[in-house]
């Protein structure tokens, strides 16, 4: 009797196995007729501004000859390349089909400053171009101009630290620092009068309060000329807002049927 269940046991064990065997393989089957042809694919992309755009092969796992290539919503560049941040549909069709992807154009990419060097000028002399040489790239290809940031004082010898910056229309910032160096200038000397007006001698040209001052006490050097001096009439030299002053009234004059002409204006020292 004991046999008889040892037996039975073992028949069911392998009945049991064998049963176990075929629902695998047949599982098994299934997957590798029905199942073999599963076609996945990525339904979003990330890339930043100015990168190419992505292809059908970019959203599949692997790559697949029946599908055909995306047919984007919007019209990109011709570099294929975008560069503007966004989100951006697409399309591609596959046995049939039609899937549907998504772009996302993302920009986290600063601009980037360059031509940056340390300047150095005379104090009392014009005002450098301080963006003179400065260039600004970004890889949205935006015009973007730098500022400068930081004041100084051109009459006052010293290191003054300065900034460019420049930023994209996404917010991206960047900051560069530099130094300006005002430097004493030998041919300015600075002194006050006794009744405490600023006196100022410019490479031999004297300034009180910021006026020319040309008489007995104080005399223009022989090679003075205003750097302001625009020529009327074709040769007659003038500075340019007696020019302004005088151009309104020949016109104010002209109304009232009046000719006024200019005969004479800025006589250097060769006519001494």
């Amino acid at each position: 009797m004991e046999r008889k269940r040892k037996k039975s046991k073992k028949k069911i064990l392998i009945i049991s196995l064998i049963t176990i065997f075929v629902v695998l393989l047949l599982v098994l089957a299934y997957f590798l007729i029905f199942k073999r042809d599963i076609f996945t694919y990525k339904n979003k992309i990330t890339i930043e501004v100015g990168d190419t755009i992505p292809s059908v092969k970019d959203y599949l796992y692997k790559d697949n000859k029946k599908v055909k290539e995306i047919t984007w919503k919007e019209t990109f560049s011709e570099d294929n390349k975008i560069y503007k941040p966004g989100t951006y549909k697409g399309t591609f069709t596959y046995k049939g089909e039609e899937k549907e992807v998504t772009l996302i154009v993302q920009d986290t990419t600063s601009p980037v400053i360059e031509g940056i060097k340390d300047i150095e000028v005379l104090a009392f002399s014009d005002k450098p171009n301080l963006l003179e040489g400065i260039t600004v790239t970004d890889n949205s290809k935006e015009e973007i101009t730098a500022t400068v940031n930081g004041e100084y004082n051109i009459e006052e010898a010293k290191v003054y630290n300065l900034s460019y910056t420049a930023k994209d229309s996404s917010g991206n910032e960047t900051t560069k620092e530099f130094k300006l160096t005002v430097k004493d200038n030998p041919n300015v000397k600075i002194s006050k009068s006794t009744k405490g007006y600023t006196i100022k001698n410019y490479y031999g040209v004297t300034y009180v309060d910021g006026v020319v001052i040309a008489n007995k006490t104080y005399s223009l050097p022989s090679n003075f000329a205003p750097n302001n001096l625009v020529t009327i009439n074709g040769y007659i030299k003038i500075v340019d807002y007696v020019k302004d002053a005088f151009t309104s009234l020949v016109s104010d004059a002209k109304a009232l049927g009046l000719n006024i002409y200019a005969s004479s204006g800025y006589r250097s020292y060769i006519y001494l």
